[in-house]
Parts: C-alpha cells; structure tokens; sequence
C-alpha cells in the first residue's frame, strides 16, 4: 500500500531522515523512494515523498512480541510465578482498551506498573508507553478515586520516580476534596511522597494538617494516629519549605498543628521508634518555635522525650522488632536535635547515655555521624572527653571522606570542648588545604575559630586561610551574588577577626579586606531598611527595632551590626593593633548607631577596645561613659574593672562613676577573678584614685587567690599597691615572700617593677614617720637604721636587680628609668645597701644611668600651665631655665643654682585630695638629698590667682626662697632661714620698679649675684657619679672587666653616652636648645603666626611705658595686702596653702593670652 505525505521540508536529505526516524520509533522497516541524485547533489526543492510501509502490521506485531516477550521473561524470572506474571501484563494500560479508566483498572495498572519497576527493576524508560496512556485518563476517572487509592497512587508515583505534572494536579484537586476523609496511615503515605518528589501543594499538606488536628482532638481516632504519621507529617513541612510566618494566613493552623503534634507526643513514647524519635525532634528542631506561641510545649516535649531516652538508649540491645534502633545515626540525629533546641540541663543524662552507646559501637559511624555526633556535644556544652578520644581515631582513618561542613563542624567540636588533639588538627589541617576553594564562608569561620581558640598555629593552614579570605574579599567580591561562596555575612567576619587575632597575625592587610566586607555589609543593611516601604519611621542607622524584628520573625537573615559583633571586631583589630584611619572614623558613627543597644559586658569591651586603639574621640567616649553610669549597678566586676582599666588607658576620670564601682565590686568580691583584680588595682592605681578601705579588700582577695595568680600578676598587684601609699606590712611581707619564691618566674618587666616598688614603699614609710616624728631635720639625712622595706627584704632588691642584670639586653626605657631611680635612692638613701650589691649589679646601674630617657622636646613635655606661670616668673624677673633634664629628672623650672620649682599639677596628687603620691614624693627626696631646695607651685594655689595683681604677689613672693638659698643659705631643716628676709611688700615694690624701668633689676637690690642666672660652679651636693663619669669608682668598675659580666653590645637599643651629665653642661645645653628651638618656630612661623607674635612684643614693649597703669596696679596690690596685715604666702609640702593672703574674688582673669585671643 502506497501513502503519499505532502512535506516542505528546507532540506530534502532532512525530510527523509525525519520520516525514516518516526517510523524508526515506531519500529517499522519502510522504504523511502527518492530520486538520489535529487536529493543528494541537487538542491531542488521537493513537494512529495513516497513511503511505502513494508508489510507494516505484520512486523509491528513482531516487534511487539518482541518487547512483551523479553519483559514478560525478566518479570517471570524476579517473580517465579507466570500466572502472577500474566496477571501483571494484562493489568498493563493498553490503547486500543480502556479498562484502566476504572477505579480498579486504574489501580490495578499503577499497582502493575510499581511491580515491575520495584520487582522486576525494569527501567521506566522500558514502561514509558504504558505511563503515558495512564496518565492520560481523564479527570472524571480520579474523581472515582476514594481516599486510600489516592494515597495509594501517590506513594507509588514517588516509588517509581514519575514526575508527572498533570496527573499529581488531578490527584491533588482529589485529595483536597477527600480530606476530610483521609486516615492518619493515608495522609501519611501522601506527605511522605510529597517530600521526596519536592511537589509542594500547601493548600493539599494545610488541609492535611487541620485533618490530623481533628484526628488527635477526637479521643476515638487519636489512638489510630501512629508516632510514624506524626514523624512523616512533621517532616515535610521543613522538608518543603514550609515554616511557619507570622505574615501567613495559615499562621495560627500551622501552629495548631504542631501543638498538637508537641502534646501527643509524649503519650507516644513507649511506640515511638528511635527512628521516629529522630525524624520527630529533628523536624521540630528545623521549624524553630523559640519565638512562637508554643514554645512552651514544644520545650515539655524535648524535656519528656530526653527523660525517657535515658533508659531507652542505656537497654538498647539491637533485638527490637522494629531493627536496630540506636543505630550511631539515630543517635547522631536525636542528639543533634537536641543541640539546634539549645535544651537546658535536663539533657546531661541523655547525652550521656548517647556517648556511652556512641563509643561501643564508634567503628560502625561514617564521617557523617562523627561529625553531628560531635558538634551536638560542643553546642550543648556538654564535657565528654571519651567519645572525642573515640572518635580521633575514626577522623584519622576516614578523613578523605569528609566534606567541608563535616571538616568544620568537626574541628570546632574539638575547640568547644577545649581538647587539643594534634593528629586530628593535622590531618584536618591538610584536608582543609586541598578543598579551600569549596568551604563556604560559615565553614571558613568555624575553622578559623577553632585553631585560633585552642591556639593550634598550623602554619600552612593559616597561609592558605588568610589568601583565600583576602581573595574572596577582593577579586570575589564582585562574584557575591553569582556563588555564596563569596558572600560573607557578619557573624563569618567576626568570627574570622577573632581567629586570626588570636592567633598572632598581624598582617594590617588582612584586618583592612575584613574591615571592608564588614562595613560593606553595615551599608547593605542600611540601604534594605531605607529602601523599606512599610512605612516604619526609621532611626538614626536607617533600621527601625520593629523591621529588625519582623525579618527575624520571618526566618530571613539579618546582616546587621549588633554590639556583641562590633565588641568583638574592636577588640580582634585593638589585639592586631589594626589602627588604619578608616576604622578609627568609622567605629564612633556605629557606636552612635547602636544607641545603647549593647550588653554592660559589651560596652566594656567596645570601650576596652577602643582605648587601646588609642582613638580620639571625646564624644564617642562621652555617649559610652553615660551609658555605663546608668548601668554601673547592673555590672559584673568583670566588666567593672574592664572599664576602669579603659579609662585609665585614655586618661578620662568620673568620680561619680569610679565611687559607684568600687561600691558594687565590694559587695561582689568573691566574683572577681585574679585578671580582673589586677587590672583593677592598675586602673585606679594609674588614675591615683585612693580609696584605702577598697584597697585593702583588694589586698585580702589577692592574698586569697596568691596561689592562682602568676609571677607577672603578682609584681603587678604589689606595684600598685606600693603607689597608693597604703601602710600594711603584714601585707607586704606575704607578698614580697611570695615573690622572692617565684623570683624565676619574673621577667625584667616585672623585677624591675619590683624594685621602683620598694622605693616608692620605703619613700611612703619616712613621710609617714616624718609626719609624726618631732625633728623634721631627718628628711635629708640618710638614715641610720633601714627603712622599710629595705630592713626586712634586702634579698629580695638583689634577686630583682639580679633578674634584670640577666636579661639586661631586653629592657625597655621604662625599665632603664626605673633602674637609674633604684640607683639614685640606694647611694644617696641607703648606702648600705648599695654597697651590699654585687660587682655585676653596680655595673649594671652605671651602664644604666647613662641612658638617656627623656624626650628633648620643651613643647611636648611643658603644659600650658607650665608655660603661663613660666611667663609671670619673667614678668617679676626670675630668670629661669624650664624643663631642665637632670639624670631621670625632669625639672619645671631651675632659678639659680638651687632653687627647682616644681608646678604641681592635677597628676601629682591623688583624686580629691591634698596628698602627694608616692611618685612626687620619691622625687622630692631624691632632689632634696641632691642639694636642691624645691620649691611647689601646687595648681589649686594658682587656680586662686586670677587677677594680674595676684598673680604677680604670688610669683614674688619666690624672690624670699632664692634670696634665702642664694644669700643666707639653708636652715638645717631644709627650709629658708627666715633672719632679715626682706618683706613681701618691699619685693613687690622692687619688681614694680624694675617693671617700669625706673628700678634695678630685683637681685641687684636683693643681693641676689648673677641676676639669678646658674652660677659657674656646681652645687657640693650634687652626687659626684652624676657629674663626674670619669670618677675613680666608675673607672674602677670599667677597668676591672674580668670579673663583672659580659658588657652590653655595641648594637644594643640603648645608646650609652661616652661623657657624664654635669649639672652645669645640662643647664648651658637647654639654654642653647631653647635658642635654637626659637629660631626654628621663627623660620617655620606662618604669615597669621608672625603677626600674632608681633602684635604680642609690641603689647609687651609698650606696657613698660605706661607708668599710669602701673601705679594703679601698685595700688591694687596694696589694697590687697595693707602693710598692716603683711602676711607670706606658706608653700607647704602637702599643698597647703594659706588663703586668708589672697582675696576670694578669681572670677575675673587678665591673663595675657586672654586678652590677646579678645584682641583678635
């Protein structure tokens, strides 16, 4: 038979090729006739092709034979029944018979079609046919399904793998019509097909859900709901995506049902599976209900489940009927899920019985089980070193086959826990080398966090770690939005941050790709929140709480700045000292951003953090100070003393604030640690804020704790201690005990410590006994008997000095200043002791007091209170030298050879007191012993001066000290002798004079030689081996090498000057210094700057012509101080200062700096 077919196709060989092929499909042979040459060499356009079918019924029925014979034979083989087998073929659908559009027929052919596929393992692409005739019934044929049949066909669509669209839509309109109908078996079989097809058909799975609500409401049927239709029905809904939302209308009936599930569990336990134990708590654990309604009966559940779990896991043998049930990955699961619930303490006997088991049968878990096994012990905090042990060796052997995730969760496990297994942290360091580039960014932080916790430094593991965070974070940081590989969120930088500065990387530009990626994500969130049209009023960041709320509610990720992670930032770059300016603008805009929203811990931090990087921001410190003044109640002694230490770090003094803390820590003693006692003691102690009665609680909980602090804390702990000027020797004797026994556990940081610590105890000790001792006289006089604690720990100085003579090569300038302090007191104080010391150690000291440790630069160490009082001195014609340098000495202000002012400011006293510090005092005593006579200028005294007229009363009033010391010498006290001392009134008359230019300078009429300039010859009583190096006792100490200890190298830090200081020479070269520093401001003097200074010498030139003004300056000085009621002004050592002299009014102010600035 012949059969003509119109075609126009563009290619005759394509038409031929293209009816050939669908007979070829069809499997029947044709013979296609066509012109050859036409269709070959031509291209001629051909309109009609002759197919002539050869014998095509004939061999279609062979073919098919064919294909039934060869799966009738592979059917009859996995069956062994061939009526079984005829049965099966003639349930098959076929197209010429419509008996499967029947409800049985139908069935029969899904039920014949499973068989064959499951049975049989014929390949669906050998059934194709028979499923597209199925599918193709129409939809009155489903509607004659009843509920059981549509579960039934579900579940065999899902066995078989048959995605097919239509038919799932029909057999899903079926379902929801039937719902009510549905048993808990078939909703059941339904919503496990639909998890593991993916068809997600929330009308069908809420209508489901409502159902088995029903079912378990009704006393009847809630016996017929199996644990395993809870397991299947809670499972797909994390499984499809469905979690529940607070903006979803079906919000209330999905937590209507896991309610019920959550309450019907527990009657369930005993016929509950492990099995169904895991698929329960795991799908609860995923849908996370923390912020719902039903927490609370979710929580029972766990708690109920874990208390029955105990026993069932510890009798567990393996002989259940339902299989083995505490398989390593049943365990694995349940435990796990207990780890993503946080459970509370009521999970300790569980977890333990899950260990037990885990470690008998530990060969049996794959990297799977290990590493969920695992990470649940570290998220529960649960302290189990047998099955970490265990598991080494697993971990070892099946390395190679864990994945990323599994590498990282692993690795942080060990790193909760605080066990350091080196084989297993090597191996995992190699693996994690060969697959870096697949870690995702969550992975990469979990792996950073445990080898920096536990301070596992695996050199090419942190190489490979720090070039692909600063690949992903530059070059991948346009690939974000294509891979997740590259899109790093807040907590991964965080977590990163901490990592690496734990582990000592100080590479600036690692921290800057981390800085850069964090405020890159700050941006992001604060563009969505902008961006919001919600209508919510945005705050000062552009995000408002309800937003935040709302998107955390809603399960989506929040990338935004919280406190805990800017705490933690700050105080990674603050280790790694990360202070590019970037950072430093940045951070005080995200601490306004925050507006409080920190924990007091994390304020502490933040602030911590933020001291060390040494930022400059009065307001940002402003904002946290107020924050933590409201707070300071609510703090731990943890945070407490955090903060102190932070405000001693930038110099930032409260006193309400420190009263409040101080008054909260006494009352929380006992949970002060030995760190943060420490730091306590170091931040008042550096604040001088003296409040005996809480150092001495200190000092009890330091002698509590002796044994858990170290050598260094220790030292710390005694060295502030010594600087309060707090009289306990018992104290002191314990603690230096303690010291002299752990002598080799100090380093030259801490001896050295040590040692200034017992000058400034032994300086505390004489005032002491001066302020009650009659005969003042003995302050210059070295004492005959031992000071304390030189009396009683002799041993202990050598041993310190002895230390730092050992690793003389490593001390620091503070050291170097504190060794020529312990020199200076021990020849001129204690010579005894001096000459107790060995050979090695006196050339030690001589090495060290030739450092030079001062900073030669008059405008960075001189105030501007120094500079004012130093221009009121030359107003009155005392003619001084500032800032002089004398050995470790700074001076303020020598006048003649010497008389030392010393101007006093806030830091020589301690806090709200008139009491020196032991500092200030150990450095009178020196000078004092040295020959000078030190005069003090306290600040109050001057503070009180604020008139011209004062202020020059006051500044003359030091022409009686340098008349005294100059002319008539020094009273055996020290003081000025006080026979024919001119009176104030008559220098006040001179000085006046002298200012008009009417008068002689004051020390010509004084008697005061040299115009008070330095002398040409030193004071008698400045030690020799400060003025004269070449001395026959440093020559001999030089000289005798052989017997002293190898000397300090040529390349050492510090350099040795080769000539000594004289007293003279330090005086002659400041002068010049000065000199040249004024030449220098000239050259360098901007245009506005010269003509500042030009305005102010002419102001100057021209006040020394105006007689007028000064008469009645005269007379308001007089009226002041009448010669009737002369009085001196007492300079006392305590700052005392006699203020019925002076007049109370110091509102108005005629500085001259003053009135230039008005001037302008």
């Amino acid at each position: 038979m012949l059969a003509r077919h119109a075609l126009k196709p563009r290619s005759p060989i394509s038409a031929c090729h293209g009816i050939s092929a669908n007979y070829e499909r069809l499997r029947v042979p044709c013979l296609c006739l066509r012109p050859v040459e036409t269709c070959l060499f031509r291209r001629t356009h051909v309109t009609h092709v002759t197919v002539i079918p050869l014998d095509t019924q004939r061999m279609k029925h062979e073919s098919e034979n064919y294909v039934t014979d060869r799966l009738r034979k592979q059917a009859a083989e996995a069956s062994g029944d061939a009526e079984f087998t005829q049965g099966i073929f003639e349930a098959l659908p076929r197209a010429d018979d419509d008996s499967h559009a029947s409800r049985e027929g139908f069935l029969a052919a899904v039920r014949a079609l499973r068989w064959l596929q499951e049975k049989a393992s014929i390949p669906m692409s050998e059934l194709e046919e028979y499923w597209d005739i199925l599918e193709a019934v129409s939809k009155d044929s489903i509607r004659c399904l009843l509920a059981a049949d549509v579960a039934e066909v579900f579940s065999s669509l899902a066995a078989c793998q048959r995605r097919s669209s239509e038919l799932v839509r029909l057999l899903s309109d079926q379902s929801r019509r039937l719902s009510r109908s549905f048993s808990a078996s078939d909703i059941a079989r339904v919503v496990r097909a639909f998890s593991s097809m993916g068809w997600r058909s929330k009308k069908t799975i809420y209508l489901f859900g409502a159902r088995v609500v029903k079912l378990l409401q009704d006393s009847e049927s809630a016996s017929m709901v199996r644990p395993r239709h809870l397991a299947e029905v809670a499972v797909a809904y994390p499984t499809l995506g469905l979690h529940w939302r607070k903006n979803d209308k079906k919000h209330q009936d999905v937590l209507d049902l896991w309610k019920a599930i959550a309450v019907a569990v527990p009657s369930k336990l005993t016929d509950t599976s492990m099995t169904e134990f895991a698929l329960l708590l795991n799908a609860f654990a995923r849908m996370d209900f923390s912020l719902s309604s039903i927490d609370r009966n979710v929580s029972i559940m766990f708690e109920a489940t874990a208390s029955h779990l105990v026993h069932r896991i510890a009798l567990d043998d393996g002989a259940s009927g339902r299989g083995k049930d505490a398989s390593p990955r049943n365990l694995a699961l349940i435990a796990n899920a207990f780890a993503k619930l946080r459970a509370g303490p009521y999970v300790l006997p569980m977890m333990k019985a899950v260990s037990a088991k885990a470690v008998s049968q530990i060969g049996l878990c794959n990297s799977q089980d290990i590493s969920n096994l695992l990470n649940a012990f570290a998220q529960l905090a649960v302290m189990d070193p047998p099955i970490f042990n265990a598991a080494a060796h697993i971990i070892i052997d099946q390395i190679a086959s864990f994945t990323p995730q599994g590498v990282s969760n692993v690795a942080h496990a060990y790193a909760k826990q605080q066990l350091q297994h080196d084989a297993v942290f090597a191996h995992i360091g190699a693996k994690s080398i060969r697959i870096m580039d697949k870690f995702k960014p969550l992975e990469l932080g979990n792996l950073a966090y445990a080898y920096g916790r536990l301070q596992v430094r695996h050199k090419e593991l942190l190489s490979s770690l720090q070039d692909e965070v600063m690949y992903r974070g530059t070059v991948g940081k346009n690939l974000a939005k294509t891979s997740s590989l590259y899109s790093f969120g807040l907590p991964q930088i965080v977590q990163l941050s901490q990592a690496f500065a734990r582990l000592g990387i100080s590479d600036h530009r690692l921290y800057f790709v981390l800085f850069d990626m964090t405020r890159q994500r700050v941006q992001e969130f604060a563009r969505r929140m902008n961006s919001s049209d919600d209508g919510t009023e945005k705050v000062a960041g552009g995000a408002a709480t309800s937003q935040v709320a709302s998107l955390a509610a809603q399960g989506k990720e929040v990338h935004m700045l919280t406190g805990h992670d800017l705490a933690v930032l700050l105080s990674a770059f603050a280790k790694s000292q990360a202070d590019f300016e970037t950072l430093v603008r940045w951070v005080p805009k995200q601490v306004s951003m925050l507006q409080g929203q920190f924990t007091t811990f994390q304020l502490a931090r933040i602030f911590s953090a933020c001291s060390r990087l040494e930022m400059k921001s009065p307001a940002m410190y402003a904002e946290l100070l107020g924050h933590a003044k409201s707070r300071v109640p609510q703090m731990s002694p943890r945070s407490l003393s955090m903060l102190i230490r932070s405000m001693a770090r930038i110099k930032l003094y409260n006193r309400t604030l420190l009263r409040q803390a101080t008054k909260v820590v006494s009352a929380k003693l006992t949970d002060l640690g030995v760190v943060d006692a420490c730091a306590l003691l170091v931040g008042l102690a550096e604040m001088n804020y003296r409040d005996e009665r809480f150092f001495r609680l200190l000092g009890t909980l330091v002698l509590a704790k002796m044994e858990e602090m170290r050598s260094s804390q220790l030292a710390t702990a005694f060295a502030s201690f010594s600087r309060m000027r707090i009289r306990n020797r018992e104290w002191y004797d314990k603690v230096l005990f303690e010291i002299f026994q752990r002598q080799h556990d100090l380093s030259e940081k801490d001896a050295t410590s040590v040692s200034y610590a017992m000058l400034l105890l032994a300086v505390s000790e004489r005032q002491e006994s001066l302020a009650t001792s009659s005969n003042p006289a003995q302050q210059l006089e070295p004492s005959e008997g031992l000071p304390y604690p030189f009396s009683h720990h002799q041993g202990v100085l050598y041993s310190m000095l002895s230390i730092a003579n050992e690793h003389r090569r490593d001390l620091s300038y503070p050291a170097i200043y504190k060794l020529q302090m312990v020199e200076l007191y021990l020849r001129l104080m204690v010579p005894t002791v001096y000459e107790g010391l060995r050979h090695e150690l006196k050339l030690m000291l001589s090495k060290a007091r030739k450092v030079s440790v001062v900073v030669d630069d008059y405008m960075q160490n001189s105030s501007r209170l120094h500079r004012r009082i130093s221009q009121w001195f030359h107003r009155v014609g005392l003619h001084h030298r500032s800032e002089v340098f004398l050995g470790p000495f700074m001076l303020d202000m020598v006048i003649g050879d010497r008389v030392v002012v010393e101007i006093d400011g806030p830091s020589h006293f301690y806090r709200d007191t008139n009491n020196r510090t032991a500092t200030s005092l150990l450095k009178d005593t020196l000078l004092s012993a040295m020959g000078f006579h030190i005069k003090h200028l306290p600040y109050q005294e001057w503070q009180q001066c604020g008139t011209a007229a004062k202020r020059t009363m006051y500044c003359s009033a030091f022409w009686q000290d340098v008349v005294a010391t100059n002319s008539l010498g020094l009273s055996a006290d020290g003081n000025a002798k006080s026979n024919r001392l001119p009176q104030l009134v008559d220098i006040l008359d001179l000085v006046v004079s002298w200012q008009r230019g009417s008068g002689a300078h004051p020390s010509s009429a004084l008697g005061v030689a040299g115009n008070v300039e330095p002398a040409s010859t030193r004071p008698t009583n400045v030690p020799a081996f400060y003025t004269d190096v070449k001395s026959q006792e440093m020559q001999a100490l030089t000289d005798d090498r052989s017997q002293g200890p190898e000397t300090i190298s040529e390349n050492h830090t510090f350099e040795w000057d080769s000539e000594g200081s004289v007293h003279e020479s330090i005086l002659e070269a400041h002068q010049q210094a000065e000199l040249a520093l004024e030449q220098d401001r000239r050259r360098e003097m901007s245009a506005r700057q010269r003509w500042r200074l030009e305005v102010r010498e002419e102001a100057l030139a021209a006040s020394k012509v105006q007689h007028d003004e000064h008469r009645e300056e005269i007379q308001g000085m007089r009226s002041v101080l009448p010669r009737s009621k002369r009085q001196i002004p007492v300079h006392t050592g305590s700052g005392v200062f006699d203020y019925e002299a002076l007049e109370a009014d110091t509102d108005s102010s005629s500085d001259e700096e003053d009135m230039e600035e008005k001037k302008r």
